[in-house]
């Protein structure tokens, strides 16, 4: 009996302080406390764990937006709760896009991971451009009164056409003036085009009325070649320069 008990006594030191934790647990339930390679475990899990909550090798974890859990992003919370911190990494926001107008994306459109997603009828980088044409269309019907380019809404002009449909020029002819001579050669037969009214007049689309009461707000010329009034209108259209004319001239 005495020689059993002291057998026992010599075996149990020979166990290693490893083998004798897993006698205590025996599936591995410790809880390392105050033991070094246990922390250095733990420490080395953290680490791996943050590898998957890296957008890049060195970029900082969850974008710095954010705490890593188990290799998981929870990002942070702002203090205004409709702006998000959002994706994989917290990478995107629904707060830091474009302003226009002092609103974000224009107010006609929304943030998306920093960019800005715009409403039908709306474009550019921040929104601010409306791609509806009404505003430039001219009072013949075309936009920009084919003088210029329809962009964000508004006429952007060619030289040295003016104006929100570019219908003025300060330094041109009027259409009286303008078109006067071809008018007089086309529908009369008179003036100093009348030799080469076919050349240089077959531009305009004529139109002969009995009266000038018939034509809306009327050019009234004088010919160079008899002194007589004649009375005209011009309008644009895309089909080209249309010309409303008295048939009948009024001579002194």
């Amino acid at each position: 009996m005495v020689m059993k008990t002291v057998y026992l006594f010599l075996l149990l030191p020979l166990l290693s302080s490893g083998q004798a934790e897993k006698q205590r647990f025996p599936h591995g339930e410790s809880n390392c406390e105050g033991k070094q390679h246990c922390q250095m475990d733990q420490d080395s899990s953290t680490g791996r764990d943050e590898q998957f909550c890296r957008e890049g090798p060195n970029a900082p974890p969850c974008s710095g937006r954010g705490t890593c859990e188990e290799g998981d992003c929870v990002c942070r919370r702002r203090e205004n709760p409709k702006e998000q911190y959002t994706g994989r990494f917290c990478e995107c926001t629904n707060f830091d896009c474009p302003y226009h107008n002092n609103s974000i994306c224009g107010g006609h459109g929304k943030c998306e991971c920093g960019r800005c997603i715009c409403d039908n009828d709306w474009s550019g980088e921040d929104c601010g451009c409306s791609i509806d044409t009404t505003s430039c269309v001219a009072s013949n019907g075309q936009l920009c009164d084919g003088r210029g380019m329809c962009e964000c809404g508004s006429c952007r002009c060619e030289p040295p056409y003016a104006g929100s449909t570019c219908e003025h020029c300060p330094i041109c002819l009027g259409p009286c003036l303008t078109h006067a001579e071809c008018v007089d050669c086309r529908a009369f037969g008179t003036g100093p085009k009348k030799d080469r009214c076919e050349a240089e007049c077959d531009y305009l689309i004529l139109t002969k009325v009995a009266r000038k009461e018939d034509i809306q707000t009327p050019c009234k010329m004088i010919s160079r070649e008899d002194s007589c009034f004649f009375y005209f209108s011009i309008t644009q259209s895309p089909a080209g320069t249309h010309c409303t004319v008295a048939a009948v001239k009024e001579c002194p």
